[in-house]
């Protein structure tokens, strides 16, 4: 429909760009600040701080309709993370606000190029969707999430609007038999999309092709075809079509905010509740808020009302971000927030200087003794305050260096973390350089991470298996002694699902532990990959703390009402300290 009015005003010479952004304005402000504002304002008192954190800078990228690019540099749209966040659903709307910000000024132009208009919608179709395909098993996030890779959803309804503009031109024979067969034929495409795409698959890829194509067959078939006619034409489909874009709006905050208040998914009958709150709020929101600022008084203050009061909501939302979540919300909230968060580890400082190193990622206790380097990735946070009291107790200094995701491996390159090997370089050439000092080097990491079939690749980009990297750096230490930390056992559900939330909405308690089979089952293999490449060498030990963490039945997230991991695999100050209790007798074996 927007294109529709793009292309007949600008053929007619009476399009006003004005008046279409005010249009655009007018149909998703008042709607969208609602929400925004109702969010921010129930987040205030039932999310904790780095929850109502991320929930202001959201509502800051949902304002500048930047949201599929702040979730691009996040984590993936389907892993556990996402169904929590509560604005997660706006990246479609910035997808669809950077299209119409750019469509009409291209298409104004390439009729004053004399370029033929759906020469250039079909090449801006080709072309993202040619991005698409190259880009979905290599970089599946960006293409989900950027533009480039989408707008050829967006232009296909373009090429409709154009091809439908033509066809009132034109007559031919069986049109309404061609109409009932798009029909027909777009809702069994929707029907397919329903039954075979799932989380699992990338997408969009070839697979978007189906519920887009589906749609446009709809509303190509017009308002005469059998299934549009019989079924889409019910006044109550019709309802539900005037409340749409609330709708869309409200149903994920809603879903959302169910499932942290619950710690986990609700039961059936919460999440039926919330389908109805959500057409609830949409009715409301359209007949109370969107109609009368949409279809009312077009007058210049409406407009300049709206966007004062989203520039307000933005500001609100960078007020909570540059706050840090406003602690001070809830004093009870804000401990429970201390006692997972990580920034407390690591305050040593650190003298040493390294390229592809943060000051922040190294902590040294360095009095020119000898030392015991610790050394890995992220994991190496929590082992360096596990354990540097007992070093130092020994007369050692301890000098610790990580590297969020990547492992200390020998020539090992990882996902995301583009400068592994060239970090782990200079690390062996610090060893090099110390080995005088050097008493024992402490492997750190989240092995399992590591396992898969082609998660780990050499310089060349040849597959490694994670056994032969850890032979080859043990080699490479030469006769260094080595003492491997063993991870600690993994929890298959986020720490902060063990909070007992004030609002919460069921009964049902959540069981804060796992059962120690199940840990020991996902750590098979690595435990296995591990004994092989340690097999051939004798000055390798193995440090284990599973014991102080695990009874003979389940391994425990909580001691009391102290969660002990920050997230799923570190632990957190509370966490270092109870393990740091726990094996006070254990024998490090330093000299």
């Amino acid at each position: 429909m927007i294109s529709t009015i793009i292309l007949k005003g600008l053929e007619q010479n009476n399009f006003s760009f004005t008046e279409f952004y005010c249009r655009r304005i007018r149909r998703i402000f008042p709607a969208l600040i609602t929400v925004l504002l109702s969010s921010l304002g129930i987040g205030w008192f039932v999310l904790l701080t780095d929850e109502y954190l991320e929930l202001g800078w959201h509502s800051v990228a949902a304002t500048g309709f930047i949201s599929n690019l702040i979730l691009w540099g996040e984590s993936g749209y389907f892993d556990g993370s996402a169904d929590t966040k509560i604005l997660l659903h706006l990246w479609s709307l910035g997808i669809e606000e950077q299209f119409y910000l750019v469509w009409p000024i291209l298409i104004w132009a390439s009729l004053k190029l004399r370029i033929s208009s759906l020469a250039l919608i079909v090449a801006l179709f080709i072309t993202s969707f040619a991005l698409n395909i190259h880009g979905i098993n290599s970089e599946p996030v960006a293409t989900f999430y950027s533009p480039q890779t989408r707008f050829w959803e967006l232009s296909i309804g373009a090429i409709l609007a154009y091809l439908v503009l033509l066809s009132k031109e034109y007559e031919f024979c069986n049109k309404r038999l061609f109409e009932n067969f798009l029909s027909i034929l777009g809702i069994g495409l929707i029907g397919t999309s329903f039954l075979l795409i799932n989380k699992s698959q990338p997408y969009p890829g070839f697979w978007g092709l189906l519920p887009t194509l589906g749609a446009v067959f709809l509303l190509g078939a017009g308002s005469r075809a059998c299934f549009n006619h019989w079924i889409l034409s019910n006044r109550l489909l019709v309802w539900f079509g005037l409340i749409s874009f609330p709708l869309y709006l409200w149903h994920w905050p809603v879903l959302a905010l169910s499932r942290i208040l619950e710690s986990q998914t609700p039961i059936l009958e919460i999440r039926v509740a919330a389908i109805f709150i959500s057409i609830m709020l949409a009715w409301i929101t359209y007949y109370f808020v969107e109609r009368p600022l949409r279809f009312g008084a077009h007058n210049r203050a409406n407009i300049i009302g709206l966007i004062a009061i989203l520039v307000l909501t933005s500001s609100f939302g960078l007020f909570i971000w540059n706050g840090k979540g406003l602690k001070f919300r809830d004093p009870a909230q804000q401990l429970i927030f201390t006692s997972q968060k990580n920034e407390q580890l690591f305050q040593e400082g650190c003298t040493l200087n390294f390229k592809n190193i943060p000051k922040t990622h190294c902590a040294e206790i360095n009095t020119g003794k000898d030392m015991i380097l610790i050394v890995g990735d992220s994991h190496v946070r929590h082992w360096f305050e596990v354990l540097k009291e007992k070093i130092t107790k020994n007369g050692l200094d301890v000098v610790a260096l990580s590297k969020g995701g990547c492992p200390f491996l020998l020539n090992a390159a990882v996902p995301n973390v583009p400068d592994c090997i060239e970090t782990n370089a200079e690390v062996f050439r610090y060893i090099e350089n110390n080995q005088n000092r050097i008493k024992t080097i402490l492997l750190a990491g989240q092995y399992e991470t590591y396992i898969p079939d082609g998660y780990l690749k050499d310089s060349q980009g040849y597959n490694l298996i994670f056994s032969s990297a850890l032979q080859n750096t043990i080699k490479k230490l030469g006769g260094q002694k080595i003492i491997f930390l063993d991870q600690i056992p993994p929890i298959p559900f986020e720490p902060k699902k063990c909070i007992n939330r004030p609002y919460k909405i069921s009964t049902n308690n959540f069981e804060c532990r796992t059962k120690k089979s199940e840990v020991v089952a996902e750590l098979s293999l690595y435990k296995s990959q591990r004994d092989l490449g340690i097999s051939t060498s004798k000055n390798v030990s193995i440090f284990n703390v599973d014991d102080a963490l695990c009874d003979k039945d389940y391994c425990n997230a909580m001691d009391a009402n102290l969660l002990l991991y920050y997230d799923k695999t570190h632990l957190n100050p509370n966490g270092v300290k109870f393990v740091k209790n726990k094996i006070y007798n254990m024998q490090l074996p330093l000299d």
